[in-house]
């Protein structure tokens, strides 16, 4: 066994050591002429095949597709300052270097196949200031649209930068990108039967007789390109700026439009651009590359947070997606940078598909670059339009006090949308404010100012929001809101230094944006009374760029503001905790009560049964209350004016057999009249300590409708009382003072002096139940007069819960109890009473301006 081993690795050497040379003479190429070739007659040995001279093409079975990415440019094609001799430097010629970028990279392209094919995955346009300027004229989005294509774009996809945008510069970016030949995609945007959006879809594609697609050809391989649009774009824009528009769900549009690419155009490959929105986009975008198949490539603005693992926060990059193995590469690139992406394919002879095998995204930081010349001229030419147009001041008589920071001119706008509404608050999402380079801002405001800073063309409206949901806002103004009026105070919300109001709505200016749902910030099932702003000097609402523009104009700021000749962000405004807040209530509370017995009466003539429930009298009873109440507070001064008006009457039988009396007779009757006046400058300069005192004078009137029949006189007693509050704490309020009271129509009847204390706990909630609040509230007042000689003390305290039946309607029920004593009785008389009815409540509240 060993020999037969060893004899066949002998004949393995031998035949490598014969066959060795001409191997080798075959694979080294050589300069040296072949001697065998130049012996015609030698004899060439017959067993030895000698190799073909002639060359073979080699199988096209390899390819590299190249790719110029683009997205969420934000319109900050370049920065400028109009502050400045040249508005524009190098550093601030973002495009210009993007387009150097391509440009070496076609340039150092050997072959027409290596070309890189550039798309932009949308978000252009919005929010840069000159974009902003261009988009308000046809003209101007031709130019814009020209800019663009410094970079050939084969897609560009249409994002919710551009559906954001008001229709009418939508439609002139539309226009504008016509001549040029931008190439706008969004193959799931569909035109509904509402209409007006019939420009869009023949834009995009979707029109009658379009193709939602573009076909590239490097070398032979043709590669077809579509766009999708996430349908949760509708969050992020206006509900009027997607009117006509429907957006359908890519995972069923795109299988129809892959196979007509593949059955119509022919194509080998399909690429998608893929624009999305919000926090879950990579979750999205492997959902939607796993599901269709036929995608060979997607490229996503986003690849960024996943909720599925926090830990992901990945830019761009890319990933590949289970089940269809499709590549996904994210280009959030903004204006800094672009991804490169080289797409390896490859085929198992050249009448089989491609597909891809392997990928190497890289993304590019273009800070460092050139800025190309073409570009950059055609940035600077635009940019010094721009500055002769809008860096001009609005009112050159209307200098700013200080020089404006971004909190300054934040605050400014807030102001000036919650006074020209005529709202307590003014409510907005934080990216309402784009951050700019232009602060600090020194002398007076320009429309570049106010439009660089509020870029987006939103609508100012008002709406009335629930106390509850208002101080629910409150609590993340930390975080995603801003607001002028609504603060923060440790765990206190505060509107316009007020403790807010749960149980009242307050108005509250906003942008259609989140008025109609945007951001999930507004309830659309708790909000009420959405007001468009419509003034009449503009033709039409105007967006909130326009409006504080025409303010500041036009120099309509509040006469009575503390600053009137000079812009400040607070100071031109009146501090509204000091104008007065008018509350207007009323209430009626209503209950009736009927007993009726029929006990039979046996031959003795007495109560045939024993029991309890029938050995009672036979009773009528109707009880009225009416309360009505004015109150104007703001931040030194109240003023409170009630009036309450009770009555009660009642027929009760003589004896628990007989009938009814005739006559009703009263068991409730009083008229009581209450006006406080209160100075809470103190408390509030100590920033609302609760030992701090509110002095207060109070006068009160008490009578009736009817007097008694054990009384001569109609009695009018009049009460004077001083002294100070004590907010312990909200709604908890106490109060102690002297007092002096009289009965003016008294014979004889002598003023007496004496001490008055007493609390109130205005109406609060105290739980929920079967999601309505139950609500409590209760005062108490005590008097103790004639010290000394009578001691006269009075107490009357009246507790109420109320449950809400439907809206204003409320189930309650009432204790209220009064104690009378003087020392020549020498003991206390009482009244308690228990009741529950109902109570019709109605309130108002009012804001002075």
């Amino acid at each position: 066994m060993q020999f037969r081993c060893f004899m066949r690795l002998v004949v393995v050497c031998l035949l490598a050591f014969l066959y060795a040379p001409s191997a080798f003479a075959q694979a080294a190429p050589s300069d040296a002429p072949d001697p065998a070739a130049s012996e015609e007659t030698a004899e060439q040995p017959p067993a030895v095949a000698t190799p073909s001279t002639e060359s073979v093409e080699p199988a096209d079975t390899t390819r590299t597709l190249s790719f110029f990415l683009l997205g969420n440019l934000d319109g900050r094609l370049v920065d400028i300052d109009c502050r400045r001799e040249a508005p524009v430097d190098d550093k601030g010629l973002h495009y210009a270097r993007q387009a150097a970028l391509y440009n070496r990279l076609v340039t150092e392209a050997k072959t027409t196949a290596e070309k890189p094919i550039a798309l932009n995955l949308g978000d252009s346009t919005f929010p840069g200031a000159l974009a902003r300027y261009l988009l308000t004229s046809a003209e101007g989005a031709v130019d814009f649209a020209a800019t663009l294509d410094q970079i050939p774009y084969t897609a560009h996809a249409l994002g919710d930068a551009e559906l954001g945008m008001e229709r009418a510069q939508l439609l002139n970016f539309i226009e504008g990108a016509t001549p040029p030949k931008l190439p706008l995609q969004a193959a799931n945007i569909m035109c509904n039967e509402e209409g007006g959006a019939e420009a869009i879809c023949e834009a995009v594609g979707t029109g009658p007789n379009r193709k939602p697609w573009q076909v590239v050809e490097r070398d032979g391989l043709k590669l077809g390109v579509v766009t999708a649009i996430d349908p949760d774009v509708t969050k992020s824009i206006a509900k009027e700026r997607a009117a006509g528009l429907d957006f359908a769900d890519p995972k069923e549009v795109l299988p129809k439009v892959i196979e007509k690419l593949e059955q119509q155009a022919g194509v080998d490959m399909v690429v998608v651009l893929y624009h999305m929105t919000g926090d879950a986009s990579k979750d999205d975008a492997i959902e939607l590359a796993s599901t269709v198949r036929g995608i060979d490539v997607l490229f996503t603005n986003r690849l960024m947070h996943s909720p599925k693992n926090p830990e992901d926060t990945a830019t761009n990059g890319h990933v590949v997606a289970p089940v269809t193995g499709t590549y996904i590469v994210g280009a959030n690139t903004a204006h800094t940078s672009a991804v490169t992406v080289d797409l390896n394919l490859e085929r198992a002879a050249e009448d089989e598909p491609w597909r891809a095998v392997s990928i190497d995204s890289r993304t590019r930081q273009t800070a460092p670059l050139e800025p190309d010349a073409q570009t950059a001229k055609m940035l600077r030419d635009l940019a010094g339009l721009y500055c002769e147009d809008w860096s001009k001041p609005i009112n050159p008589r209307l200098a700013l006090v200080h020089p404006f920071s971004d909190e300054d001119l934040k605050t400014f706008i807030l102001n000036v949308m919650r006074f020209s509404t005529d709202a307590e608050v003014a409510l907005v999402n934080e990216q309402t404010f784009v951050q700019t380079d232009v602060f600090p801002i020194e002398k007076e405001l320009s429309l570049a100012d106010i439009f660089t800073f509020v870029p987006y063309n939103n609508k100012l409206v008002t709406v009335e929001v629930p106390g509850s949901l208002l101080a629910e806002l409150g609590k993340r103004l930390d975080g995603p809101l801003v607001a002028a009026g609504l603060t923060k105070k440790g765990d206190k919300v505060l509107v316009n230094g007020r403790p807010i109001q749960t149980g009242r709505s307050y108005r509250v200016a906003t942008h259609a944006f989140l008025a109609t749902g945007g951001d999930d910030i507004l309830p659309q099932d708790k909000i009420e009374d959405l007001r468009v702003f419509d003034p009449a000097w503009s033709d039409e609402p105007p967006t909130i760029g326009t409006l504080v523009a025409e303010v500041v104009r036009t120099a309509d700021l509040p006469d009575d503001a503390e600053t009137v000749d000079q812009l400040d962000p607070e100071a031109s405004f009146p501090d509204l905790y000091r104008k007065f807040l008018w509350t207007y209530t009323g209430a009626i509370n209503a209950s009736f009560n009927k007993v009726s017995v029929d006990n039979p009466v046996g031959a003795d003539g007495e109560p045939s049964y024993d029991q309890s429930q029938l050995n009672v009298n036979s009773t009528t009873q109707i009880n009225l209350e009416g309360n009505g109440e004015v109150k104007a507070n703001s931040r030194n001064h109240g003023w409170e004016n009630r009036l309450l008006v009770q009555y009660a009457q009642a027929r009760v039988a003589p004896d628990p057999n007989g009938p009814l009396a005739d006559d009703f007779e009263e068991t409730k009757d009083l008229i009581r009249l209450r006006s406080t006046y209160q100075y809470a400058g103190f408390r509030a300069n100590a920033g609302g300590e609760w030992y701090v005192p509110m002095p207060f004078a109070e006068m009160q009137l008490e009578s009736e409708f009817s007097k008694p029949k054990e009384r001569d006189w109609h009695k009018v007693e009049l009460t004077g009382i001083g002294g100070a509050k004590f907010q312990l704490f909200e709604p908890l309020e106490i109060k102690l003072g002297a007092n002096a009271r009289r009965d003016i129509n008294q014979p004889d009847g002598e003023t007496t002096y004496g001490l008055n204390a007493g609390y109130t706990f205005n109406r609060t909630d105290l739980i929920d139940l079967l999601g309505k609040p139950i609500q409590f509230e209760s005062e108490l007042e005590y008097f103790y007069n004639d010290i000394g000689a009578s001691n006269i003390q009075e107490l009357r305290n009246t507790n109420r819960l109320y449950f809400a039946v439907i809206d204003q309607l409320f189930f309650t029920t009432t204790f209220q109890a009064f104690l009378y004593r003087t020392d020549e009785v020498g003991e206390f008389g009482s009244n308690t009473e228990l009741t529950v009815g109902l109570n019709y409540l109605w309130d108002e509240t009012v804001q002075s301006f």
